[in-house]
């Protein structure tokens, strides 16, 4: 199958360029995950999905100290 190529990938690229985090939202089954793999892929940084239910509730518990541990994994 070909992936169509998205114009929100250089949106989300030129983001993480001086931002951290990037939130990827939108309605199920549009691409979100592709999209955020690719663009892990292609630049040194970690995609992580809220889907498992321990990630979700350690994202929401201490939102602060889950972003800061991918940070200081260097992703």
């Amino acid at each position: 199958m070909q992936l169509l190529r998205r114009n929100v990938e250089s949106i989300v690229k030129d983001t993480l360029s001086d931002t951290p985090v990037t939130v990827i939202q939108g309605a199920r089954q549009v691409g979100k995950s592709t999209l955020a793999a690719m663009v892990s892929r292609d630049m040194n940084s970690m995609s992580v999905t809220l889907d498992s239910i321990t990630t979700h509730a350690a994202a929401k518990e201490n939102p602060y100290e889950f972003v800061s541990q991918s940070i200081a994994k260097g992703f």
